[in-house]
C-alpha cells in the first residue's frame, strides 16, 4: 500500500503512555488531519511516523515500504522521503527565499526550476525570493516553509499545527492557498490540528484522537453529523448539554424538547447534546407552533457572521445554566423578551451519560 501505514503504534514517556495502540491508514494522494485536544499524542504520533521520535511498539510504512519496526532497524528521517513542516517553521536564517525552498533538492534540473518558479508565483512569493526569513511577514514565512517541505517531492507531507502562529484572517487565506497546493499537486499529507474548523476544511480524512488513542475516523462531514461520543460531538465547539433519563416509549424530554432516541434502553441516563446552530428562530409566530420551543433571551450579542444568544427556559428565573444558540445574521432581541424556536433534529445526539465533562 502506498501512503502512510501505522499500525499497533504505542508510546511512552516514563510512566506515562501517550498512545495506545494507534493504527491507522493515510491513502496515497489525501490529506488528512489528526484532530483532539492538547496532550491527546497526535504530535507524538507525527514525530514517530517522522522518525524524529523512536519507535518502541508497532509498524511504520511510507510509500509501500517500512521504514521502522519495533525490534528492528529504523530508516533515519533523512531518508524515509517525509517532507516535515512544524509550527516555527524553521527556515534557515541565512539563506533566502529561493535558497530556502531549493535546500535539499539536491542537484537541480529544469523540471525542479520550474517548479519552483511555479510555485513561487503560485503563493506570491516571487517578488520576495531574494530576501530572508526576517524580511517576511509570519504568512509568508509559512509559505516557504511549505513549498521548501514540497520541493524535494515527498512521498508523505507532515504538519504540526501550521497555521497556528497566524492572525485569523491570514490563517484563512494561506489554509487555503496550502490546501490547494497540495490537492493539485497530489501530495499526500497527515496534519496535526487543534481546531476543528481547520481539520473540516482541509481534510479529506479526519482521525479523532483522545487520551492516545484514535476514537473515530473517518470522512469529515459524516464525523460531524454522526459523532460516535459525547466526546466527540464536543470537539467541534461549544454544546449545549442537557442530563435526563430514556422514556419508555423511546424519546427524553427536554426544556429544548423531545427528541427520538435508539438503542439506549428506557430509565437510563443520558447526556442530550444540542448544537447552539441546530435552535432556528421561528419567525412571526404569536404562539409556539407544534415542535417549537419557546425560551427567553439573556443576552443577544453580535459576532460577526452570526448573533450569539444566552436562552432559558421561558419560566425559569435562573440563567446560571442558560442554552446557547447561533443564529445566522444580526439578530438582537431584547434580553427578557420570548422568542420561538425550532430545534433541528440532526444537530441532538443522545448518549449513555458519563463522568468526562
Amino acid at each position: 500500500m502506498t501512503g502512510l501505514t501505522m499500525q499497533g503504534i504505542s508510546h511512552s514517556f516514563g510512566p506515562q503512555q501517550v498512545l495506545d495502540d494507534v493504527s491507522l491508514h493515510v491513502e496515497q494522494g489525501l490529506i488528512a488531519c489528526l484532530l483532539g485536544p492538547s496532550g491527546c499524542g497526535k504530535t507524538t504520533l507525527l514525530r514517530i511516523a517522522a522518525g524524529l521520535e523512536p519507535l518502541q511498539k508497532g509498524r511504520v510504512e511510507i510509500g509501500g515500504r517500512i521504514v521502522a519496526e519495533a525490534g528492528l532497524a529504523e530508516l533515519p528521517p533523512e531518508i524515509r522521503n517525509v517532507g516535515l513542516m512544524f509550527q516555527d517553521y524553521a527556515l534557515f536564517p541565512h539563506l533566502t527565499v529561493l535558497e530556502n525552498v531549493k535546500f535539499g533538492v539536491g542537484a537541480a534540473t529544469r523540471n525542479t526550476e520550474a517548479w519552483v518558479a511555479s510555485a513561487l508565483e503560485r503563493m506570491g512569493l516571487v517578488g520576495f525570493a531574494g530576501r530572508y526569513p526576517h524580511e517576511l511577514s509570519g504568512g509568508q514565512q509559512q509559505r516557504v516553509a511549505l513549498l521548501r517541505a514540497l520541493a524535494p517531492e515527498p512521498s508523505i507531507l507532515l504538519l504540526d499545527e501550521p497555521f497556528s502562529g497566524l492572525d485569523v484572517t491570514r490563517r484563512a487565506q494561506v489554509r487555503e492557498q496550502t490546501h490547494d497546493l497540495l490537492k493539485e499537486s497530489g501530495h499526500t499529507a497527515l496534519m496535526v490540528t487543534h481546531d476543528p474548523e481547520e481539520a473540516m476544511f482541509m481534510s479529506d480524512q479526519l482521525l479523532i484522537m483522545d487520551e492516545g488513542r484514535v476514537v473515530q475516523t473517518g470522512d469529515p462531514i459524516q464525523i460531524y453529523r454522526h459523532p460516535v461520543s459525547a466526546f466527540v460531538a464536543s470537539l467541534f465547539g461549544p454544546i449545549n448539554r442537557i442530563s435526563t433519563v430514556t422514556e419508555n416509549d423511546g424519546s427524553v424530554e427536554t426544556a429544548l424538547g423531545k427528541f427520538s432516541v435508539t438503542g439506549i434502553p428506557p430509565g437510563t441516563l443520558v447526556d442530550v447534546l444540542v448544537r447552539p446552530e441546530g435552535l432556528h428562530e421561528a419567525r412571526n409566530c404569536k404562539n409556539p407552533p407544534t415542535g417549537a420551543v419557546r425560551l427567553r433571551v439573556v443576552t443577544a450579542r453580535p459576532i460577526g457572521r452570526s448573533t450569539h444568544l444566552r436562552l432559558v427556559d421561558e419560566k425559569s428565573p435562573h440563567t446560571e445554566d442558560a442554552f446557547h444558540a447561533r443564529i445566522p445574521g444580526l439578530f438582537l432581541p431584547t434580553p427578557g423578551s420570548l422568542v420561538d424556536f425550532h430545534v433541528d433534529e440532526a444537530q441532538v445526539f443522545v448518549f449513555p451519560a458519563t463522568a468526562r465533562q
